[in-house]
Parts: structure tokens; sequence; C-alpha cells
């Protein structure tokens, strides 16, 4: 009997053991699911790039190829023109799939991205500003070239041919500006030595002028003076326009002995007299 209930606890023992495995199992198939999704995951992931870089070096092809064909020189750190192949087929993306097609034979294109991925562009030449574009800025900084370079393939357009008598015209234009300077030099010449005969002329009427205010001036001070029998009247002119007297008015001005200044229209009708009689 008591063989009997050992093999029982036994049992027992190895029935609770297996249950701990088989939950273990079943833990460990949710966890090698759930790695199975991640590693689904990831290779989708892995393809979308994948796909991504394949576009990118059938863009860069395409670059490069409309830059031969356009006969456009690249600066380069590694490889030249002649490494650049016009022929291989583009890459496409092939409707709701992700998978690429290519026109030719995957092979061929492959070669030929294979070998310019080689090809190293210098871009030293670049603006720094340029250097950092990114994204949406790119599309614009590209949008903003293409209307550069349409504008003056127009404008190259518009440039009319060469005129092959164009460089007679030109010794007749450079004859007639020789003779036109050699008239206007001495047209200068002859405005310089009227302008000056002019100053001359103005510097000794200004020196009679002012010759004759000033002696007008002096003895208007000595007769107001006199009449008014005191040295603290004062009479002054004043020319009302100082750098050509000659050619505007003169103010006349009166201070009576004891008196500030005072407009004409101000003073009194004997002090109006007073002056007037001065002059």
């Amino acid at each position: 009997m008591a063989k009997t209930e050992d093999l029982k606890n036994l049992k027992i023992a190895q029935k609770m053991d297996m249950g701990k495995v088989e939950e273990s199992m079943n833990e460990t198939k949710k966890k090698l699911t759930s790695v199975q999704k991640e590693i689904a995951v990831v290779q989708k992931q892995v393809n979308v790039y994948e796909v991504k870089v394949e576009q990118k070096r059938s863009d860069r092809h395409g670059i490069l190829k409309t830059c031969k064909m356009d006969d456009v020189t690249l600066p380069f750190v590694n490889g030249n023109m002649d490494d650049i192949d016009q022929e291989g087929g583009s890459f496409q993306l092939d409707g709701d799939s992700e998978t690429p097609t290519e026109q030719s034979s995957s092979l061929s294109s492959r070669q030929i991205y294979d070998r310019e991925a080689q090809i190293q562009i210098d871009f030293g030449s670049l603006p720094d500003r340029m250097r950092d574009l990114d994204g949406d800025d790119v599309k614009i900084e590209v949008e903003r070239m293409k209307k550069e370079i349409s504008d003056m393939q127009v404008h190259l357009h518009r440039v009319q041919a060469p005129n092959m008598r164009a460089v007679e015209r030109l010794d007749g234009v450079q004859n007639r500006f020789h003779e036109t300077n050699e008239e206007f030099e001495n047209a200068r010449k002859r405005a310089k030595k009227a302008k000056m005969a002019f100053e001359k002329i103005k510097k000794d009427r200004n020196d009679r002028f002012m010759n004759c205010f000033e002696h007008v001036s002096t003895r208007i001070d000595d007769i107001y003076k006199a009449l008014a029998k005191n040295q603290s009247a004062q009479a002054f002119l004043g020319p009302e326009n100082p750098e050509e007297p000659y050619l505007d008015g003169i103010n006349y001005n009166c201070v009576a002995p004891g008196k500030r200044f005072q407009p004409m229209s101000n003073l009194s009708g004997g002090e109006k007299t007073d002056r007037k009689s001065v002059v």
C-alpha cells in the first residue's frame, strides 16, 4: 500500500510538472508568434526602404543621364561623364504592389546603377544654404532653378542673330563718339572760361556795391546821431539778400536813444520823421 501511495504521489507530481512545462511552452509560443510578427513588420519596412533606395538610384541615374544629354558638365570627386550610361531601363513601381519593375533587364539596370554609385559629385561650389536643404525645401529650390533656366532659355530665343556688320557700325559709332567728346571738351572749356569771367564781373559788382553800401550806412548812422544829438542813437542798413545784395532791397532801421529796437510801423510820428530826415 505504501508503494502504491508513493506511485500516486509521483504521478500527481509529474502531472504538475507537465502542466508547468505546457504553460511554459504556451508562453514560449506566444513570444515566438510576437517575434514573428515583429520580424514580418521589420521585413516589410526593409522592403519599403529597398524600394525607396532603388527609386532614388533610378532618379539619380535619370538626373545624370539628363546632364549628359544636355551637355551639362558636372564637377566630380570620383568618376567622369563617360561613366554615365545613357542606356538602361527606368525604375517604376508596379501598381499597388511595392515591387520594382524595369523597362529593360534588371541585371543591366542594376549594373548601371552599381557603376554610377562609384561616381561622386563635388559639391564644394554649392552655396552653404543649399547644402542644408531637406524635404520640401529641396523641391522649392529645384522649382526656382527650373524657372531661372526657363527664363534664360526664353531670353536666348529672343536674342537676334548677330549682325556681321556690327564691327563696321561700331567703328563709325566710335568715331562719332570721339568727335562728340572733342566738341564736348571744347564746350566745357568755353563754359569754364565764361563762368570765370562771370564770377569776376560778379565779384567786381559786389565789391563796388558793398563799398558804396558801407559808406552810405556809415554816413546815415552819423547823420542820425547828429539829428538825435545823442551818440547812443543808431541807424543802420541791412541788405535783404546777403549773397547778392544788389539784386534785392535794403532794410533801413533806427534805434532811438534809450529805446529798444522796434520796426518802423511801431514808431511814433516824430521818430518816423527823424528816420526819414536821415535818408
